[in-house]
């Protein structure tokens, strides 16, 4: 994930407004390093190692995290094993298997 130099990051308010109170801890955590990936990085994906190092908790636990974030359609799978947000899903906020 190629961050820029600044400090300041854009984040849609939907994920503030809508998802912080629907989501796990660590789920909330995952889904605003994927919205910061796909809002203010030249690269939307991210890998599971940068969400690990971004996080601090170990590959296992992420994965078991993205596992739920997958189940729930809010993420996608990349065809070279990253992560990306599922936008659709994510703005629509109707999904019945939270």
């Amino acid at each position: 994930m190629n961050i820029s130099k600044n400090k300041d990051y854009m984040m849609p308010n939907h994920l503030f407004d809508f998802w912080m109170l629907k989501l796990a801890n660590i789920e909330f955590l995952i889904m605003t390093l994927v919205c910061k990936a796909k809002y203010n990085c030249y690269n939307p994906e991210i890998s599971v190692t940068e969400l690990a190092k971004g996080i601090g908790k170990s590959k296992e636990t992420i994965k078991k995290y993205l596992r739920s974030l997958y189940r729930k359609k809010l993420i996608t799978k990349t065809e070279n094993g990253c992560y990306e947000l599922n936008e659709k899903i994510f703005y629509e906020g109707q999904n019945n298997d939270l």
